[in-house]
C-alpha cells in the first residue's frame, strides 16, 4: 500500500483503507475444472468483462436468463454458469444441478477505498 499512499501524496490526499468491491463472478459447474486448460469447450452463462476471459480461455458463451439457469444446467444446455455472488445461486437452487463451486472469482471487477482530501 505504500506505493498507492505514495502516489496519492502527489494530490495531498491519504488513503485510509483499501479493498476489493462486491465479488461477482463465482463459477459452479456441473465439471470439475482443475486448471485453465479445463474450461476449454465448456459451455458457459456469463456476461460482460467475464464473457472475454472465459471465451479467451476456450469456452463458448452462451446467454441464458437468470430464471432458467438451473434447467440450462439440469439438461446439458450449459455445463456451468457465473452468478453475483454464491446467495444468487443459492435462492435459484443451483446446487442440486451443479457438483462444483469455483470462487472466489477469477477477477475482480472493482476496487473500494476510503480517501481522505488533506486540503478540507
Amino acid at each position: 500500500m505504500d506505493i498507492i499512499q505514495r502516489a496519492y501524496n502527489e494530490q495531498n490526499l491519504y488513503v485510509l483503507t483499501l479493498d476489493s468491491g462486491p465479488r461477482y463472478g463465482e463459477l459452479m459447474s456441473t465439471k470439475p475444472i482443475r486448471s485453465l486448460e479445463d474450461v476449454k469447450g465448456m459451455k458457459i452463462r456469463t456476461f460482460g468483462a467475464f464473457a472475454e476471459m472465459y471465451e479467451g480461455l476456450g469456452a463458448g458463451i452462451v446467454s441464458v436468463p437468470g430464471g432458467e439457469m438451473y434447467t440450462a444446467l439440469a439438461t446439458g444446455v450449459i455445463d456451468a454458469a457465473t452468478w453475483g455472488s454464491p446467495g444468487g445461486f443459492y435462492s435459484y437452487d443451483i446446487q442440486e444441478v451443479t457438483k462444483y463451486y469455483i470462487g472466489p472469482p477469477l477477477t475482480v471487477i472493482s476496487a473500494v477505498g476510503i480517501i481522505i482530501n488533506l486540503d478540507t
